[in-house]
């Protein structure tokens, strides 16, 4: 039998193992070809920018389709729904209605980010948000356990912004992360706002570690078009270098999957991210000075097409120049990105080559013809190597910024075209 010296010993020994090993899994040399990085769930946004988005609401049928039980002395009620992991959705619609595009789905896909063989139900992947009134007030309920039950849920009276007393309401959710379905959590803030409800999913995911002794923190969401609780569209960013914490992170320090991180003296490609974040992988590149891609430092991406006047161009004419992208649309706003591309362009034009980017041509006319817009444009429907590189989302905003030797210098939200601007030219 151990004595209760021995025993005390033994203890320490095994915790001091324990801790080991946690430390261990995250600290790596460059040695290391794949750094597997685990991942902790936070409430808020971390360094990335808020997104918020519109649910319609809608009538609650009695014979609706997740059986939803309703609180007692709740008049009125309406429901707006999101959808947790949109793939589940596409999945089911190629099953039923489209099965041509279904091999394609599947090769993207499968069985990293869905298994057709552990599909939540879909009454699992929703978040749910209860609209209703209440005596004299009206009220919001979230079914924070996914029990489609709001009986149990907390009622929260809307005041007259819309508002209501709860800055991050959790919930929980079904997901799949790789290897199997499992109950996850996240926080969402709502509102009212003409009659649809304001949505905004507030959660980030984090990792810290070191890398031959060099210690970082890198942060990640969900980003846009997606925007949902399934990391389809990730952004990562770092946020902390042997200490140093960064208070904000540019456009240009946000990378999209695919694209590469440098720690220290060597660089990672952001390879992927689970299904639900929970695991981060990134993989080293030896050299990445012939690479072609949009982040800063990279060659820019070729592209060619027919300006709206007819002229041809292509990325060549503009050697020795530099060169900026900017990506105008009348998404969210019908005007203002359109507002911000003639004030650039009448302080910039004599220093630098300008070319705006549009989707279509229905809005680009109306603010040509409003706004007195001047300059050179071309739009990116149809153009695949405008598609492809530097116009993916149809509310793209991005400017992108082209040294003479050909390389991305910087890219910027167009609201930040002032300040980015002034860095290189002022």
């Amino acid at each position: 039998m151990l004595s209760k010296f021995n025993l005390l010993r033994f203890a320490l020994i095994l915790f001091l193992g324990i801790q080991v090993n946690h430390l261990s899994a995250y600290q790596f040399t460059s040695d290391t070809d794949t750094l597997l990085l685990k991942t902790k769930k936070e409430k808020g946004q971390g360094l990335f920018p808020a997104f918020q988005w519109s649910l319609p609401l809608k009538d609650i049928s009695k014979d609706n389709d997740f059986n939803i039980l309703l609180p007692e002395g709740v008049l009125n009620p309406k429901i707006a729904i999101d959808i947790v992991d949109t793939k589940m959705w596409s999945y089911q619609y190629f099953m039923e209605e489209d099965s041509s595009d279904l091999p394609k789905f599947l090769s993207k896909y499968y069985p990293a980010k869905i298994d057709t063989a552990q599909l939540p139900l879909e009454r699992e992947n929703h978040i749910k948000v209860l609209v209703g009134t209440k005596g004299t007030e009206q009220v919001i309920i979230v079914d924070e356990n996914n029990n489609h039950d709001f009986r149990d849920d907390q009622v929260r009276p809307v005041n007259e912004n819309g508002e209501i007393d709860a800055a991050h309401i959790p919930c929980t959710y079904k997901i799949y992360n790789g290897k199997e379905l499992v109950l996850a959590t996240t926080w969402i803030v709502v509102k009212l706002k003409d009659g649809v409800v304001k949505y905004q999913i507030t959660q980030h995911v984090k990792t810290n570690f070191t890398l031959d002794n060099q210690a970082f923190e890198i942060q990640a969401i969900s980003g846009p078009p997606s925007l949902r609780l399934a990391f389809d569209d990730p952004w990562l960013g770092i946020t902390s270098y042997n200490g140093r914490e960064k208070d904000s992170l540019t456009l240009s320090e946000t990378l999209y999957k695919g694209e590469y991180l440098k720690l220290g003296e060597f660089y990672y490609q952001f390879a992927d991210i689970s299904n639900d974040g929970s695991w981060i992988s990134l993989i080293k590149e030896t050299d990445v000075s012939d690479k072609i891609g949009t982040q800063v430092g990279f060659i820019a991406p070729n592209f060619a097409g027919v300006t709206t006047e007819g002229d041809r161009i292509a990325l060549q004419d503009y050697k020795k120049k530099y060169l900026l992208l900017v990506n105008i649309t009348a998404c969210w706003s019908p005007i203002m990105s359109y507002e911000y591309y003639k004030e650039l362009y009448d302080q910039y034009l004599s220093k630098i080559e300008i070319l705006a980017i549009d989707e279509s041509l229905g809005a680009l006319k109306t603010n040509i013809r409003n706004l007195y817009l001047e300059g050179t444009f071309i739009i990116s429907k149809g153009n695949p190597t405008l598609k492809s590189s530097y116009r993916e989302d149809y509310c793209c905003r991005t400017c992108y910024l082209i040294d003479p030797s050909g390389h991305i210098v910087d890219k910027f939200e167009i609201s930040d075209w002032k300040q980015a601007l002034a860095r290189h030219f002022e």
